[in-house]
């Protein structure tokens, strides 16, 4: 008897266990051996293990994701696709045909056009982006945050999105959610690289359009591997040469040019229709003198787009993000449709948060959530009076809590506040802690 014909006479539930084992091509090529064995294996579990797919960002894992697209493959079931960028021995991965960036956004681009075709949906729920740290010598995968210099992992963060923006290109795939880096810790793309991608590309509008959720991890921008040694102090070097000097400047400059802000705000304008933005700032591990970049000068960016740009935002998120009173203010007053607001960990570098407060608690406001924690004004941590406790006690003067949750009618109700000009109890366990989760989550790494 053939194995086929063995399987033929099984219970759905026994070929459906046997078939979660196997890999995803030969899964394939046992659904096709017969029309009984087709039927049983595109149901039940096996059917709903394509709905989640996470795909390496490399030749032959493409290819099979192109394979299993076609019309009549349990591909077409894929509705919430991860893209990993993998950070590994970058002469291997050069030197290896199948992995040029040309090929991968063809291989990419023919996936996603298969899904707009032949998916069950035609459409993904969520595309995310991450990244994994593969050592040369070892077959351990790492989470960023558990291994790697950092430059790599930048560098793959914006290899990976230039191929994903350079596939969706043509492909017509609509999208309801993106996740660009956003849910890993100590990984991101800089400023920079994404004002280097053209999201007004022919072909691409349509996918942008589709977005009804965005969430992205956006640093400084990275620099060239000598400079950053002479930034971050590795070289041994007694006063800067005139060379090195010279080089400085140039990083200076470059860290004011305008590239490094413009890419956010173009890509959330060109996401004409999203009603959930969450925004998260990591810093990138720079030293003097470009220690204070004017990263307010992102969200200025992301504010000026006013409400004639600004999409109809309903939820937004702000983390780690340096930003104006001026700036903030006019960010809520172009948002009219704004019901859940969270600010974590955010600075403002001019100004202070008192006006912004006024107005959400308003009844010119709609917001109908309401989370505020560890905000500062410059180097002063925000405490708010009728919040609870402070988060550690060692703070000196704390009267309440950095942290201030309020739903329904109870966001109209004034906040009051006050603010810590020396609140960092130096030598303190606790604080050491919550400093190391602090650079954990918005760097630098």
């Amino acid at each position: 008897m053939s194995v086929a014909g063995g399987l033929e006479g099984c219970p759905p539930e026994i070929v459906e266990s046997i078939t979660i084992l196997l890999d995803v091509t030969d899964a394939g090529n046992l659904r096709l051996a017969s029309r009984c064995l087709c039927s049983k294996v595109r149901h039940g579990i096996f059917r709903s293990y394509f709905r989640s797919k996470c795909v390496k960002v490399v030749g032959p894992e493409l290819e099979r994701l192109v394979a299993i697209t076609q019309h009549g493959w349990l591909g077409c079931e894929i509705s919430d696709l991860t893209l990993v960028g993998i950070v590994n021995d970058a002469k291997t991965f050069e030197a290896n045909p199948e992995n040029l960036p040309e090929r991968l956004v063809h291989l990419l681009g023919n996936a996603f056009k298969n899904i707009a075709a032949n998916g069950t949906f035609r459409k993904l729920r969520s595309l995310s982006l991450e990244v994994i740290v593969c050592s040369p010598d070892s077959k351990d995968e790492l989470a960023p945050i558990d291994g790697g210099p950092q430059r790599p992992i930048w560098q793959t963060a914006a290899e990976t999105a230039r191929i994903t923006f350079s596939a969706l290109q043509g492909s017509n795939l609509e999208i309801e959610s993106m996740n660009i880096f956003n849910r890993q810790l100590r990984c991101s793309i800089a400023g920079n690289e994404l004002s280097r991608i053209d999201y007004h590309a022919k072909g691409l509008s349509k996918t942008l359009c589709s977005l009804k959720s965005l969430s992205i991890s956006v640093s400084e921008r990275m620099f060239d591997a000598e400079l950053e040694a002479i930034l971050t102090g590795d070289l041994d070097y007694d006063g800067a040469t005139d060379d090195e000097g010279r080089a400085l400047e140039e990083a200076a400059r470059q860290a004011c040019n305008d590239c490094n802000f413009t890419g956010l705000a173009g890509l959330i304008q060109a996401c004409e229709n999203i009603t959930y933005l969450d925004i998260l700032h990591r810093r990138v591990n720079l030293g003097y003198p470009l220690s204070r970049i004017p990263n307010e000068r992102l969200f200025q960016r992301v504010a000026g787009l006013g409400t004639t740009l600004l999409p109809p935002l309903e939820e937004c998120i702000l983390r780690g993000v340096f930003l104006t009173e001026i700036d903030l203010s006019a960010f809520v007053k172009a948002a009219p449709f704004l019901r859940r607001l969270s600010i974590e960990a955010v600075t403002m570098v001019l100004g202070t948060f008192q006006s912004i407060f006024d107005y959400i608690t308003s009844d010119i406001s709609k917001l109908e959530y309401l989370y505020l924690e560890q905000l500062r004004t410059g180097s002063d941590m925000v405490h708010f009076t009728d919040a609870g406790h402070p988060k550690l006690y060692t703070w000196e003067n704390a009267n309440g809590s950095s942290t201030l949750k309020r739903e329904g009618e109870d966001v109209r109700r004034p906040i009051q506040c006050h603010q810590l000009t020396d609140w960092l109890p130096v030598g303190s366990p606790n604080f050491r802690a919550w400093l190391r989760d602090q650079r954990r989550k918005y760097g630098p790494p």
